[in-house]
């Protein structure tokens, strides 16, 4: 998962840079993969040199680092390769303690467990590998405390579920501090990924470990980035106080950071979490049309969504409707045919019909890559749809009600103009 600088020709600038990168693209979950490449390049510049690779040409997400690589040896090389792979937690755990048994275990072993046990949110092997590492006295280098903050903050989120586990919340920061006190020389890199922790973690804890990273880091003579401004502005949008989210974002009017796409659909999600499309709005206002900020296609649907969230299909479907030559991601789609359904379940008008079957088809060619639950969950959205043309009188809002963050919703007849707000 992490190659040296040497492992890479000159023609793409690694040597020079010092960048590393921590994953290929095609060892990354699919939701993962489509954010990071939509990052803007001038913040999250791609491995080759400009002019010589676009960013479609690159075989990996784009996470580069200044760190050096973790310690590797050939002798670990296959092994790493297939905890990279590793298709269930079993597996993963048996290659591991079978690669202690035989004494091939260093600390790019781990990192690779590590990683794949964030990608995958295996929080129960995470903790067993993080708990083998320490037995086996083997210390974490600052690429695996980054690899493990990071996996952590993922694997918050339970392996097939969607929201966060309490439990997992109120542990996860003091686990991170002790990752961190393992090794010194930590950078921005790092920060960063901690700061991203707090945002998920519990509020107490997460705000003052995130106040003290900002002090470490200001201690340190680190410069924070775009990505750190934005780190730590998601700290507050998340737990609060308000009052410091806001001195970042008159910051920001000062010109002392300049927030970008990322900023603005994390942001701007943090309040769709709390169904505050009024705060959600707060911050599209401020960002878009007072800084200028070009939003993408993750931050329009962080917009709907919170409108979505809110009770306000119509308005969620409106603004999937209003990104003009942007396309959408697989989840928007699914949220716009989401919001019409239930949108023409309310009104049952043959103008909001015609919107729904547009949908529906551009959403037919977004999804023939997507995962396997995305396809399951547009067949559903497609079949109710047929079946509420169908058979309209038949179907209350609980039965079009298919995609999850809709089922939070009570029941309402056919055409009975609930969702015309």
């Amino acid at each position: 998962a992490i190659r040296s600088a040497v492992d890479y020709p000159t023609g793409w600038g690694i040597q020079n840079s010092l960048r590393f990168i921590h994953a290929r693209i095609e060892q990354t979950p699919l939701n993962q993969r489509g954010k990071q490449l939509m990052r803007p390049e001038a913040d999250f510049r791609s491995p080759g040199r400009k002019g010589e690779m676009r960013r479609s040409d690159s075989r990996f997400v784009l996470a580069p680092t200044t760190q050096q690589p973790s310690k590797q040896s050939n002798k670990t090389s296959a092994l790493r390769k297939k905890l990279q792979w590793s298709s269930s937690q079993q597996e993963l755990q048996q290659l591991l303690m079978n690669a202690v048994q035989d004494n091939c275990v260093d600390v790019s072993v781990f990192s690779a467990g590590m990683q794949r046990c964030g990608q995958k949110r295996w929080w129960d092997t995470l903790l067993k590998v993080r708990q083998l590492q320490k037995q086996t006295g083997i210390v974490l280098d600052t690429v695996a405390v980054g690899i493990f903050i990071k996996s952590l903050t993922s694997s918050v989120r339970g392996e097939h579920g969607f929201g966060p586990e309490q439990a997992r919340v109120n542990l996860i920061v003091s686990m991170a501090r002790e990752a961190w006190a393992e090794c010194t020389g930590h950078d921005l890199i790092n920060a960063n990924a901690a700061l991203h922790l707090c945002a998920v973690a519990d509020s107490v804890e997460g705000v003052k470990w995130a106040e003290e990273l900002w002090t470490w880091a200001q201690e340190q003579g680190l410069r924070p980035t775009v990505r750190s401004y934005t780190a730590l502005a998601l700290v507050f949008a998340v737990h609060g106080p308000r009052a410091r989210l806001d001195d970042l974002l008159a910051a920001a009017s000062s010109g002392v950071w300049t927030p970008n796409s990322v900023t603005l659909g994390a942001l701007v999600n943090a309040f769709a979490e709390k169904h505050d499309w009024h705060q959600a709005e707060g911050i599209w206002e401020k960002l878009v049309r007072e800084l200028g900020v070009e939003p993408n296609e993750i931050s329009f649907a962080a917009r709907a969504k919170a409108h979505f969230l809110s009770g306000r299909p119509a308005a969620a479907a409106e603004i999937a409707e209003s990104m003009s030559e942007l396309v959408p991601t697989q989840a928007l789609a699914e949220l716009h045919t989401q919001a019409l359904l239930i949108v023409y379940h309310s009104s049952m008008k043959p103008s909001v019909w015609t919107r729904l079957q547009a949908a529906l088809n551009r959403g037919d060619s977004l999804m023939t890559d997507a995962s396997a639950h995305q396809q399951r969950t547009w067949q559903r959205l497609k079949s109710v749809a047929q079946r509420l043309q169908a058979q309209p009188s038949s179907m209350r809002l609980c039965d079009v009600l298919v995609e999850w963050k809709a089922k939070q919703s009570v029941n309402h007849e056919t055409g009975s103009n609930y969702a015309t707000a």
